[in-house]
């Protein structure tokens, strides 16, 4: 099964878009569609394009004893432009959890990781894209944190619609889980649903307001096993859903962006303890993007 896992991980990095997404259920922070067309001109192919960088940073004031801080570092990167119509993209983030359990009052209790690359074709301001993305939980500074990886193909759509004085965003994918791991056999995911709207309203000299809502279904099964695949028995069915919301404010520069942002997000498992609890949580948040 080790192995296994070592394969997911490096076929997620070679041929698994947008990243740049917490490991939160539900997306609540869209970013423009174009992202990483810049580049591309008619005709042509462009390799090693444009970028996006963030780094973020947030307080959780409402949840369990196992929130207390977040913060974490992407990168999004164009390979390859085909002329000015699709663009082969590849993403890593790290995210990271702590609690006050020590000393100082800021204990790492779980990282998060994530691959993410894909196919983007360009539909007028929006994308529709195909790829793949492998996530995953680790404990650190002796936590007793579960692993949870899943890993699989996703495809999905990132619209953009101009309504007036507003920029409205959405996101909507679907994501099958190939390969996972976790030890509360009563809740492997298999399958994830989630879509995603933000309304922003630019209100002069740089500064927008946004708000936004996102909502995650999720296919979740019993099996006899910590790790499972396509092929796993499984049997006890359920469908849960995980919503997220947003509230704030975005500064934008010549290319960077400043968010400041009040945030209500959900997880069905954190894996924080042995088995499975769905933990709501509300956090303000600093986001620089790149």
């Amino acid at each position: 099964m080790k192995s296994i896992n070592l394969v997911a991980v490096f076929v997620s990095v070679l041929f698994s878009v947008q990243s740049f997404s917490h490991q939160d259920d539900a997306r609540i922070l869209l970013r423009k569609p174009l992202l990483l067309f810049d580049d591309g001109e008619a005709g042509r192919l462009v390799w090693l394009g444009d970028y996006a960088v963030r780094a973020n940073f947030g307080s959780y004031f409402a949840t369990d004893e196992f929130h207390s801080w977040r913060f974490g570092v992407g990168f999004d990167k164009g390979l390859l432009a085909f002329s000015n119509s699709a663009v082969w993209r590849f993403g890593l983030n790290l995210d990271t959890i702590a609690d006050s359990d020590n000393s100082i009052g800021f204990r790492i209790g779980q990282t998060h990781y994530e691959v993410f690359s894909a196919m983007e074709f360009k539909v007028d301001d929006s994308v529709a894209y195909v790829g793949y993305r492998h996530r995953c939980r680790h404990a650190a500074d002796k936590t007793d944190a579960r692993i949870i990886m899943k890993t699989g193909p996703e495809i999905g759509f990132n619209g953009l619609h101009h309504a007036g004085p507003f920029d409205i965003l959405w996101s909507t994918s679907a994501l099958y889980y190939l390969y996972g791991q976790n030890d509360d056999l009563g809740h492997q995911h298999r399958m994830n649903v989630s879509t995603s709207l933000q309304a922003e309203l630019a209100l002069g000299d740089g500064i927008d307001l946004f708000s936004s809502a996102g909502l995650s279904a999720f296919w979740i099964t019993r099996g006899d096993s910590k790790y499972y695949d396509l092929f796993s028995p499984f049997w006890d069915t359920t469908f849960s859903f995980s919503p997220g919301a947003s509230l704030g404010m975005n500064m934008r520069g010549k290319r960077g962006e400043l968010k400041a942002y009040l945030a209500y997000s959900s997880v069905l498992d954190p894996g924080f303890r042995s088995h499975a609890k769905h933990t709501h949580m509300i956090s303000l948040n600093g986001e620089l993007w790149y």
